[in-house]
């Protein structure tokens, strides 16, 4: 399956540069940092933007609001940013959630979960599950109908929306998720590869190197491979 002619031009200009996995994960933190922090991007204006925490097993963490001028039925959205389940936080995304804001007209909700490899599986499901429960239970306080609620991300961002789903389904958990949008989902440990995955291993920066490496940061040697909150 090609990638989308957009998708070969962005590619395509981000140059043939050293594989950013050859550097140690501090360096490649920052390489991603820059790359989306910088005085070049554009920050769309919202109605508001909000910091603030979201209390969970280990502490406090931190979630950043997004509210347009105009919220169509008071609909919520739960953004997990991507970023190879190690790199990556709210502020890398500032641009993205601002524009899907104004776009889908919902209420957006950032979450900086917690990052491997200081944090394993299944630390960054676990976060990902209490912020859809925190944001479910205080939806009121929030503004957002509690029966409107989505989730989306991108890469390992989609991967933790696509988890959290199920984890809720099977539970019969209250929460209920009204839409799921997944961005090109990591969903599967597959060594070399799947088809397309193959075809587009020529582009430096999403190819099978990046994709082995950001997995083996994130699972443990004891992960059991076959659980559906591992891989769908």
């Amino acid at each position: 399956m090609p990638l989308h002619p957009k998708a070969v031009e962005a590619l395509k200009a981000a140059g043939e540069k050293v594989p950013v996995v050859s550097f140690p994960v501090a360096e490649i933190r920052k390489i991603f940092y820059n790359n989306f922090v910088n005085p070049g991007r554009v920050l769309e204006d919202v109605k508001s933007v909000e910091d603030s925490y979201i209390p969970c097993m280990w502490g406090n963490m931190a979630i950043r609001i997004y509210r347009p001028e105009n919220v169509l039925k008071k609909g919520g959205m739960i953004y997990y940013h991507g970023g190879g389940f190690s790199m990556n936080c709210i502020e890398t995304h500032d641009a993205l959630c601002r524009k899907l804001a104004n776009a889908v007209k919902r209420t957006v909700i950032s979450v900086e979960y917690r990052l491997a490899p200081e944090h394993k599986c299944p630390a960054q499901a676990e976060d990902a599950v209490s912020a859809a429960v925190w944001v479910y239970d205080n939806a009121e306080k929030l503004g957002i109908d509690c029966r409107r609620l989505a989730l989306c991300g991108d890469s390992g961002g989609a991967y933790l929306s696509a988890i959290v789903c199920q984890y809720l389904r099977d539970r019969n958990s209250p929460v209920k998720i009204e839409k799921q949008i997944l961005v090109y989902p990591p969903t599967d440990y597959v060594f070399p590869g799947t088809a397309s995955m193959i075809e587009n291993d020529k582009f430096s920066v999403v190819n099978r190197n990046f994709t082995v490496w950001a997995w083996n940061k994130y699972l443990k040697p004891d992960t059991d491979m076959g659980s559906p909150y591992v891989f769908q």
